[in-house]
């Protein structure tokens, strides 16, 4: 998925296209539940409010609630992502205004 994030083409700074599926600066492996202790399952299921009753379900219950946190925290990383890169492409381009009347 690409985004355009400026409408107007006056100068080669006015458009650029984000990737925003690129994730390469952003930690993209979900916390993997079967890998926690008894005691981190524990706390974990506690903080999420999941009630914890010792059965495998348990690490398949808080999986999901991983895997849920997890895509929203890409979304999140992803729009903060295309935010700052629309700073720097507005800084830009008023940098290439100035530098234009300053000819």
């Amino acid at each position: 998925h690409f985004v355009d994030l400026f409408d107007d083409k006056e100068d080669d700074y006015s458009v650029a296209n984000i990737d925003i599926d690129d994730l390469s600066d952003i930690d993209a492996q979900p916390i993997n539940a079967k890998t926690l202790t008894l005691t981190e399952l524990q706390c974990e299921c506690a903080k999420r409010g999941i009630r914890f009753s010792g059965f495998a379900d348990d690490f398949k219950v808080l999986q999901e609630a991983f895997d849920s946190e997890h895509e929203h925290y890409i979304e999140t990383k992803q729009q903060e992502s295309i935010r700052r890169r629309q700073e720097q492409l507005k800084l830009a381009k008023s940098r290439a205004r100035t530098r234009k009347m300053n000819e």
